[in-house]
């Protein structure tokens, strides 16, 4: 079996840059001794025909291998200037492929290995650079990959992207659908957050961000000042001379535009293929943290709906059962006998306080299920203020002397005029609020409703002097199944939707609801009522309400 050194001996004799001297050695050698072999002949059969002596013949002899020995010569120079630049190509070469620096020297692209030189040399520093950049990508999807955060995705990206590129400012576009403008995103590689609120522009306007982000092509723009495409108002706050623009795409979809500015020398087809890769890659993990954080939004909603599905069934099964034990409790009492007149009174207040109750809740259920549905309507109607305040309290005053609850009604503006509104609705907004101020206001306490005119609206509250809110609690205190205190031991009964559903049909009529409230001093729960033209016969419309109110 052969041994390593006869290996390593006929991997050299087959070496192609060893081979290829050797056929320009042989080339040269018999370029050279045919024709002189053939001149030798030639010169002795002519000394032989004219008889010369064998002197000349000796001279000619040693001058034939003078000259021979200088062909040789000639032919070594000249096999070693043509193979070594070869070989020093074929170095090059094999040293790209092993990625590892090397320049070409010495060689001058004045003849076609000088060229082919010169070409090998761009090349080779153009592999360098697809090299480097697939480095600094790797690093880039290592260190981003693990990160479901926007912002930092955001960050490493920009930075790799500087860094690649050596751009003074590199930034995202992102598209708004709502707005149908690109808003630059921050952070960003050295751009300040004012700065990124400012830079913002319209998909229909014209500017280079906007032309990639609906051609989804990169562009390359080295004069700015000159590129027809280029918007003034942006290139003042970027402050650039050039950039490059690349789409940042999902799926196909455009998402945003990546922005790289003011590169020393300006940018060239290296910098634009790698944008490319690394805008295709930062589009990936845009996307992903994207998702990411839908997801985890929807686990956490999931998650609180779930707790205020226990909490709501809770609040349900508590609220129903208080109303129904007083019922059946009355009920069974009515069925001894005698009863006193009193005590029937007494009994019959409760029932009907009861039941009351209790339908409210059913109605309460119900509307939020139309809401959800998007199936609730308003029956529009002229309405006088006054009058479905004093309705209002009327059906709750019960409720409030069981309590021991004052109800008041603050002095009315003078000339109400009436709002266009429906009035079983508008006093079932009063009502909740009336329910929520007695149930929350301690033995004696006051309840007081207020009726105030703007120059375009009315503005209802209800204010009472009871144990108030948290100042943490207010901006909840509409929310579904919401409750400053949602233990199952609390003082305070009720199922967190009275406000709630309040407030969505105060948005139906137009106005707004707000609380105000220091813990400890009482609350105030105010909405407004817009004052709208009616065209129909308001005073018809006002009579007609009067009319059922004193029917009830």
């Amino acid at each position: 079996m052969p041994s390593r050194p006869a290996f390593e001996s006929l991997r050299r004799r087959l070496d192609p840059r060893r081979r290829l001297a050797a056929r320009l050695f042989l080339s040269l050698i018999l370029a050279f001794a045919v024709p002189g072999s053939l001149l030798v002949f030639l010169l002795e059969r002519r000394l032989a025909a004219l008889g010369n002596s064998s002197d000349l013949r000796r001279d000619v002899a040693v001058l034939f291998a003078g000259l021979l020995v200088l062909a040789l010569a000639a032919v070594f120079l000249v096999s070693r200037s043509i193979s070594a630049p070869i070989r020093g190509l074929v170095s090059v070469a094999e040293a790209i492929g092993r990625d590892r620096e090397r320049e070409v020297e010495g060689q001058e692209p004045r003849d076609e290995v000088g060229r082919l030189a010169a070409s090998i040399e761009r090349m080779g520093r153009r592999v360098e650079r697809r090299v480097e950049t697939l480095h600094r990508l790797h690093e880039f999807l290592r260190s981003a990959h693990p990160t479901a955060d926007l912002a930092e995705v955001q960050a490493r990206a920009t930075e790799a992207i500087a860094a690649f590129t050596g751009a003074e400012r590199v930034w995202f576009f992102f598209h708004d659908p709502d707005t149908n403008r690109l808003e630059a995103a921050w952070p960003g590689w050295n751009v300040p957050e004012e700065l990124a609120r400012d830079l913002k522009v319209s998909v229909d306007q014209l500017s280079i961000a906007s032309m990639v982000f609906r051609t989804g092509e990169i562009h390359v723009s080295n004069d700015l000042d000159r590129d027809p495409y280029s918007n003034p108002k942006l290139q003042t706050l970027e402050n650039a001379s050039n950039a490059i623009f690349a789409p940042l795409k999902t799926e196909g979809k455009a998402i945003g535009v990546v922005a790289a500015t003011n590169r020393p020398g300006g940018f060239g087809p290296e910098e634009a293929d790698a944008l490319v890769m690394f805008s295709d890659a930062a589009s990936l993990l845009i996307q992903n943290a994207r998702l990411y954080r839908t997801l985890t939004g929807t686990v956490a909603e999931l998650q609180r709906a779930s707790r205020l599905k226990d909490h709501f069934l809770q609040n349900v099964n508590h609220e129903l059962r208080t109303p129904l034990t007083s019922i059946v409790g009355w009920t069974d009492l009515f069925e001894e006998d005698p009863i006193e007149p009193q005590t029937l009174q007494r009994g019959l207040r409760q029932i009907r306080q009861s039941s009351r109750l209790l339908l409210a809740l059913i109605d309460d259920l119900l509307d939020l299920a139309r809401l959800d549905r998007g199936t609730l309507t308003l029956d529009w109607k002229a309405v006088a203020i006054e009058d479905i305040v004093a309705r209002t309290i009327e059906t709750v005053r019960l409720m409030a002397e069981a309590r021991g609850v004052t109800l008041l009604q603050a002095p009315l503006p003078d000339e109400m005029q009436p709002v266009r509104a429906d009035p079983l609705r508008l006093q079932q907004v009063l009502w909740n609020l009336f329910v929520n101020a007695i149930k929350f206001t301690p033995r004696y306490g006051r309840v007081i409703v207020r009726v105030e005119r703007e120059p375009e609206r009315y503005l209802v509250s209800v204010e009472d002097d009871g144990v108030g809110i948290p100042e943490s609690e207010l901006p909840h205190v509409f929310e579904r199944f919401r409750q400053v205190d949602g233990s199952a031991t609390r003082r305070h009964p009720g199922m967190g939707i009275g406000l709630s559903l309040a407030r969505n049909l105060v948005e139906l009529h137009g106005g707004t609801i707000w609380a105000e409230s220091a813990v400890g001093q009482g609350s105030r729960f105010t909405f407004s009522l817009p004052i709208r033209p009616w065209r129909r016969s308001a005073d018809a419309e006002v009579m007609a309400v009067r009319d059922l109110s004193d029917e009830e």
